[in-house]
Parts: C-alpha cells; structure tokens; sequence
C-alpha cells in the first residue's frame, strides 16, 4: 500500500494509458451486431425480428494520428509525474531519515554529557555540604547546568520522534503504523 498522492498519480497515469488505448481501438475497424424483437398482441398477434450486421472500416481520418500521438504523449508525461512524486518522496524520506540519525547521535552524545555533568553536580554538592569550598551559586550553577542537559536531550528525543512520524506520513500515514 502506498500514499494517497502516489496512488492518485498512478491511477492517473493508468487512466492515461487506457485513454491512448481507447483513441488507438477507435480508429480501427469494428464490427457490430443487432438483433430486436418485438411482439404485439391484441386483434392479432403480430412479432417482428430485425437483425443486422455493420461493419466499420475507417478510410480517411484525419488528425486521427494526431490524436494517437497525444493520447500517447498525455500518457506518458502521466507517468512521468507519478514516478517524480515518487522520487521527491523518496528525497524527502532519505532527507528525514538523515534528521531523524543526526537527532538519535545528538541525543547519545547528550547522554554522555549528562553522565558527566550529573557527576560535577554531585561532587559540586558534596563540596559545598562537607568542605564549604563551593558557594551556593556554584552548587546553582551545576544544577543549572544538569537540567539544561535534560531538557536538550528530551528535545533531541522528540525531534527525532517528530521525525519519525514526519518519514511515515510520506508513507501510508502516521496511523497505520500505530495500529
């Protein structure tokens, strides 16, 4: 299953090829048939039977060529347009594919980080309550600087979460998967 603008292009491009086919069998030969009957009843009974045959043989058609040729052409450009949804959407996935990595290794790197700043934020602490070496505004700023942490690494979780959805509204859309 694919999304509904690629479904939409490619049924287009189909209803395109049918069209150039239509154009191409309607300036062929054709054969027709006809059978019609018809009873009355009243007075007398009377039935009637008509029956017939036609043939079509197209002699001169002209512009009929013409006509092919951009059935043929509308067609074409059709599928050219479904295989460039295609591709732009293809693009964008690769494009967001790279955002969703690049978030994922920011948020590694932030763990990382935390480790270290949640260490400095207890040593600082330590130093402040036993030794009085630290000032409280040190003891301030080491928190500062751990929660500002968090928060940078709940950020790149969500953009690359946000990423995610966007990569697979290019898709079927965000529900299928979640179903």
């Amino acid at each position: 299953m694919v999304s509904p603008d690629v479904s939409a292009a490619a049924a287009q491009a189909q209803a395109q090829r049918s069209y150039a086919e239509s154009v191409r069998a309607g300036q062929q030969p054709s054969v027709s048939l006809l059978v019609s009957g018809n009873s009355t009843i009243g007075q007398a009974r009377q039935t009637d039977w008509i029956g017939g045959v036609t043939v079509n043989i197209p002699i001169v058609q002209p512009g009929a060529d013409s006509a092919l040729t951009s059935a043929r052409r509308r067609a074409q450009a059709a599928s050219l347009q479904r295989d460039e949804t295609i591709e732009a959407k293809r693009y964008r996935v690769q494009e967001m594919y790279e955002a969703a990595s690049s978030s994922l290794d920011r948020s590694r790197r932030l763990v990382d980080i935390l480790r270290s700043s949640e260490r400095v934020r207890g040593f600082t602490l330590q130093q402040w309550q036993q030794l009085g070496k630290r000032s409280l505004f040190d003891v301030m700023a080491a928190e500062g600087d751990y929660y500002s942490n968090r928060i940078a690494h709940v950020n790149a979780l969500y953009d690359a979460q946000q990423v995610v959805a966007i990569i697979w509204s290019q898709g079927r859309g965000v529900v299928t998967p979640l179903r």
